[in-house]
């Protein structure tokens, strides 16, 4: 299971441009448990998730292969 963390520089700009509805009038939501997952950012409505690829997960190769593993059957 992954933690909440606290936001890269890349990520809290990514965020400014997601949040508020301000792409395309869709809502993201920032850092939501789905399942035994943190996303990074998520849309429920279209069941789509936004994984910034920055430092911190350089050393996540076996839970993000997990995470991949676990989003795909999502769809």
């Amino acid at each position: 299971m992954l933690s909440q963390r606290h936001f890269s520089a890349s990520e809290s700009i990514l965020w400014q441009a997601l949040r508020g509805k301000k792409l395309d009038g869709i809502k993201f939501r920032r850092q939501p448990l789905i399942g035994l997952f943190v996303i990074d950012f998520y849309n429920s409505t279209d069941r789509l998730a936004v994984e910034e690829g920055g430092p911190i997960h350089v050393n996540q190769v076996e839970s993000d292969l997990a995470a991949r593993k676990f989003r795909s059957n999502l769809v």
